[in-house]
């Protein structure tokens, strides 16, 4: 089996959930990356569908501000379904991306797709795409995010199968039936995050590592 084969199986991410939780909610940009997508669907009501929902923050945040949100999730990990099924009240089930999504069409009001999209080669990716679009009701909002300017060293170390761009993601939506109405760029400073962020905003200068995309059907 190979290591990307590996890195994407269930096991891993298994694993990931076990091991990674406290590292990963320290991290300056994924507290901000939430922050922002939290404050996007405080605005909205009905189902929200959370895809690769993982270590569950993002529906933490639903139930801490009590927002009028209906909670669904699909998650490769079983121990990320089991431990939402325990901690939250939703459906979470246990899918691999790429098959159809057992919902019916024009189900849900927003979706969330955050740091999964570069982790689906190609084919699997244009039917994540084609099922989200079914899934959505025409008034709903599309929430993605994706890693920028990744290194080779680190896109190889998170298994991403995917490299993208800001045209590349734009090129990819558009095709899929989709129209960007909003975009949010996140840099990935490890000191002096906000002060750092503040600056590269106002000056417009420093290289983005996160985008974060609101999207609608055209």
């Amino acid at each position: 089996m190979s290591t990307t084969k590996m890195k994407n199986s269930v096991k891993f991410w298994d694993n990931k959930i076990k091991s990674n939780r406290t590292t990963l909610f320290q991290s300056p940009i994924y507290k901000m990356k939430n922050k922002i997508v939290v404050s996007e669907i405080s605005k909205l009501k009905g189902n929200l569908l959370d895809l690769g929902f993982g270590y569950g923050y993002l529906e933490q945040k639903v139930i801490d501000k009590n927002l009028n949100l209906v909670l669904f999730g699909i998650d490769i990990s079983h121990e990320a379904v089991k431990r939402a099924n325990v901690n939250f009240k939703g459906t979470f089930i246990q899918q691999k991306l790429g098959s159809k999504l057992p919902f019916k069409s024009g189900f849900f009001d927003v979706i969330c797709a955050l740091d999964v999209l570069e982790h689906l080669n190609s084919i699997v990716l244009r039917r994540v795409m084609d099922e989200i679009f079914r899934v959505m009701n025409k008034q709903a909002k599309l929430i993605v995010s994706v890693p920028l300017n990744e290194s080779k060293i680190d896109s190889m170390n998170n298994q991403h199968l995917q490299i993208f761009t800001e045209k590349k993601l734009a090129s990819l939506l558009n095709a899929s039936g989709f129209q960007i109405t909003k975009s949010k760029y996140l840099f990935a400073y490890n000191k002096f995050f906000w002060m750092k962020t503040m600056v590269s905003k106002l000056f417009q200068i420093g290289i983005p590592n996160l985008l974060i995309v609101i999207v609608t059907k055209k």
